[in-house]
């Protein structure tokens, strides 16, 4: 979580005006077009991608844009400073 949201909601909202639909890959995320990897479930992030490729050329998407993501239920900040240059 971040400011209350989780990372998957930040990263939709900064790419929801910039493009024709959202789907979300490898699980189901509530408001959102869920597609299962691909060939089988759970293959991680190439699974997610050939998932998306399918489903992008069956809908008539003629691009993909990929933002990869980790949806964790907590996130803990440590503050660094910055290197001594």
């Amino acid at each position: 979580m971040l400011g209350g949201k989780c990372l998957i909601d930040h990263v939709a909202d900064g790419l929801r005006s910039q493009v024709d639909e959202i789907v979300i890959c490898g699980r189901e995320w509530p408001g959102m077009t869920s597609v299962a990897d691909y060939p089988i479930a759970d293959m991680g992030p190439l699974g997610g991608l050939c998932g998306a490729l399918r489903f992008a050329e069956a809908n008539g998407f003629e691009m993909v844009l990929t933002a990869g993501c980790d949806v964790c239920q907590s996130l803990t900040w440590v503050r660094m400073s910055p290197l001594p240059m």
